[in-house]
């Protein structure tokens, strides 16, 4: 697991896990965009999808946003859908 993030990056994942009543989610799908991963995964308890994009800088997440739409997950991370 990266444990290398950009100040404010930890902070804004546990502010959506809460306001997303904290899910338990299982990873389905990796994406390589290069500087960008792509993550898409499903909630546990009811099979909600999401997509999270990870921006890097090396080894370090310097960027995370968190989709319920996989094509705005696509394309914020500037991968066709």
């Amino acid at each position: 697991m990266v444990r290398d993030f950009e100040d404010g990056v930890v902070e804004r994942i546990d502010a959506w896990a809460e306001a997303a009543g904290r899910p338990g989610l299982q990873p389905e799908e990796f994406v390589d965009g290069g500087d960008v991963i792509l993550v898409q995964a499903s909630a546990d308890s009811d099979g909600r999808r999401f997509w999270f994009t990870y921006r890097m800088e090396g080894p370090r997440i310097v960027g995370w946003e968190a989709f319920e739409d996989e094509a705005k997950a696509r394309e914020a991370a500037g991968l066709s859908a």
